[in-house]
């Protein structure tokens, strides 16, 4: 199970060890512009079961996309891996209006 939350909440939110950004974006679109200090595992690519996998189940993660379908798509599959704090950041970063970031 996860929860919704609005991608702006992420301003009052701070990134440390257990709570960690998580962008699921193709890396083209992360490159493009992303939150600072924020993990991409792209949520289409057929590593991303594997790659959660290896991810510490008892942080909390914020799940982003690009406007929160695919972080959705994300969120349930992280629950089904069986983590227990997941949020999905509603509007993603079409609605985010804090920094961005490129590589």
């Amino acid at each position: 199970m996860y929860k919704n939350q609005n991608i702006n909440a992420l301003e009052n939110i701070e990134q440390n060890e257990t709570n960690v950004f998580l962008d699921v974006r193709t890396l083209t679109e992360y490159s493009d512009g992303h939150i600072e200090g924020s993990m991409n595992i792209d949520v289409m690519s057929e590593s991303f079961t594997k790659k959660i996998e290896s991810l510490n189940k008892d942080n909390n993660y914020f799940v982003i996309c690009k406007s929160g379908g695919r972080s959705s798509t994300a969120c349930n599959a992280m629950s089904e891996a069986g983590f227990s704090s997941i949020s999905n950041m509603e509007g993603g970063m079409m609605s985010w209006i804090g920094k961005i970031n490129t590589l």
